[in-house]
C-alpha cells in the first residue's frame, strides 16, 4: 500500500533546492521505525552543538514523545521524565552543559553565556522555514511573548526540546530555530507518531503508561565539530553515578508539558 499525500512534487523540489546543504546526520531509531535527520550545523552552529552533545550523552535515549498534535507536530525532550535515570532540574542541565564540549574550546565567552542562549536568536536563517513538514526544531520560542508558561523553570526545560513538524507550518517562523530536517522515506516514520492516539488539548499520548511511542536510541552518522566529545558520566546529572545512585532522587514518572 502506497501512502497517498497531497505534495506536488514539482513544488516540493523547489522548495528543498532553495535551502542551503546539510552538514550533519543523526539516526533516532524510535519505536516506529528510523528516522533520519539532517542539520544545518553551518547555520546553526551553537544550536546543533548543544543538540549533537545531548545526543552523545545519551540524553534522548528512551525519550518518550510527549506532545503529539494530529498534522502538526510530535514533540521530544521533557527533562523530567521516567526514562531518565535521575531528574535534572534546569540549573543540573545549565552547569552540565558548560562543562561539556557544547560549549567550544573556541568560544571566547567562558565567563558569561557560555552556552550562547541569545546567539541562537541569529540563527534564524531566511532559506530555512516552515515551508514544508519534517522541520525539526527547537522548542523554545525565539522571544518569549510567544509562549504562555510563565514558570521559569519549565521555560528553561523547553531548551533541550525539540519538534518535527507534520505538515507545513508558516506560522511558525522566525518563532523557532529550524536547525535539521528529516530525510526521505523515513518522514513516513514520523508522520505515523503523528497519528498516535493523544489528548487534542495538551497533545498527551493517551497510552502514556504502557506504550507511547519513543526514541529507543540516537546514532550520530556525522558533523563538522571535531572538538565535540561525549561527557563524562559522574558529570551528567541525568544519570546515575557510578556507585548507583541517584544524583537528583528518582524521577516519579509524572509528565508536563
Amino acid at each position: 500500500i502506497i501512502e497517498q499525500h497531497p505534495y506536488n512534487t514539482n513544488k516540493m523540489s523547489q522548495v528543498y533546492s532553495m535551502e542551503p546543504a546539510t552538514t550533519g546526520h543523526v539516526v533516532f531509531d524510535t519505536t516506529h521505525g528510523p528516522i533520519d535527520v539532517n542539520l544545518w550545523c553551518k547555520e546553526c552552529p551553537t544550536t546543533t552543538r548543544t543538540f549533537l552533545q545531548l545526543c552523545l550523552d545519551g540524553y534522548y535515549d528512551g525519550m518518550i514523545f510527549h506532545r503529539i498534535l494530529s498534522d502538526f507536530l510530535i514533540q521530544t525532550g521533557l527533562t523530567q521524565q521516567a526514562s531518565l535515570q535521575a531528574s535534572a532540574s534546569a540549573d543540573d542541565m545549565d552547569k552540565y552543559l558548560r562543562g561539556s564540549t557544547a560549549v567550544s574550546t573556541k568560544s571566547s565567552n567562558i565567563s558569561g553565556d557560555a552556552l550562547r542562549w541569545d546567539r541562537k536568536k541569529l540563527e534564524v536563517n531566511p532559506r530555512i522555514r516552515f515551508n514544508h513538514r519534517g522541520q525539526v526544531a527547537m522548542a523554545l520560542p525565539l522571544e518569549e511573548s510567544n509562549t504562555n508558561i510563565t514558570d521559569a523553570e519549565d521555560t528553561a526545560m523547553l531548551r533541550y526540546q525539540f519538534f518535527v513538524t507534520l505538515d507545513e507550518a508558516p506560522f511558525l517562523d522566525a518563532k523557532h530555530v529550524v536547525f535539521g530536517t528529516v530525510a526521505g522515506s523515513t518522514m513516513f516514520n514520523a508522520l505515523r507518531i503523528g497519528r498516535t492516539d493523544a489528548d487534542d488539548q495538551t497533545g498527551i499520548p493517551t497510552d502514556l503508561e504502557d506504550a507511547p511511542p519513543r526514541i529507543k536510541c540516537v546514532k550520530i552518522d556525522y558533523h563538522p565539530f571535531e572538538d565535540l566529545v561525549v561527557t563524562a558520566e559522574k558529570k551528567i546529572p541525568f544519570k546515575k553515578t557510578a556507585g548507583g545512585k541517584i544524583d537528583k532522587g528518582e524521577t516519579n514518572g509524572e509528565q508536563s508539558t
